[in-house]
């Protein structure tokens, strides 16, 4: 499996560093216009270049500290103007991510990651957030949370109307029609009706030890 595909945002937020360098007398300025190009606000970037100018000037004539009281002015309205801009939504290819993504970037129990790599790595493609729990089981909440940063490469590729649910209520003959090898067909329904119902498609797998490409058809 690739490394993650993850698009990010620069952060939007005044630095909290660059915040306090701009209460040093005249060279704060410069703290001011570097925050000013990072977050291209042309706005505060030219205005630092004007305080440092204007300390310059006033430094000579014992005015320093007026310029002074106008940098760090103008430094708490930099700062208020994006204290409420909400950090930036870090999102990702969930069909190419890796392993280590799942767990260290969705923050996904490492049970679930395991279970998603194996299906993956098996050839299925996930299409929609919804799938997380059909089709491995991950809990509702928890895909509730991440679905906002994931993102399904080649989507198109999966067939709607597919449903894991098939493994529960057909038949070993009607999973033969969908070209299931007859063995594992009987596999899959003798241990449905010995243990119950799959909670998963990745279940099957769990249970039976087929390979998730032997019965994917279904799913």
């Amino acid at each position: 499996m690739t490394n993650a595909k993850i698009t990010a945002v620069k952060s939007s937020q005044l630095s909290p560093n660059a915040f306090w360098l701009s209460f040093i007398p005249v060279f704060g300025s410069l703290a001011i216009v570097r925050e000013g190009n990072r977050l291209r606000d042309n706005k505060f970037t030219q205005l630092g270049w004007l305080i440092l100018g204007l300390s310059i000037v006033l430094a000579l004539v014992d005015g320093l500290f007026v310029a002074w009281l106008l940098q760090i002015g103008v430094a708490f309205w930099f700062r208020n103007q994006y204290i409420n801009v909400p950090e930036p939504i870090i999102q990702v290819d969930f069909n190419r991510c890796s392993k280590h993504d799942l767990v260290r970037v969705l923050d996904l129990p490492i049970v679930y990651a395991n279970d998603i790599d194996l299906i993956r790595n098996e050839g299925y493609l996930f299409t929609h957030a919804e799938e997380l729990t059909e089709i491995a089981g991950v809990p509702e909440d928890q895909v509730r949370r991440i679905a906002p940063r994931l993102i399904f490469s080649y989507s198109a590729m999966q067939d709607e109307g597919a449903s894991w649910r098939r493994v529960n209520f057909f038949s070993a003959d009607e999973m033969q029609t969908w070209g299931i090898a007859p063995e594992v067909a009987q596999k899959i329904v003798e241990e449905r009706i010995q243990r119950g119902d799959y909670r998963s498609a990745v279940a099957v797998k769990t249970r039976t030890g087929i390979p998730f490409r032997d019965y994917k058809r279904l799913v």
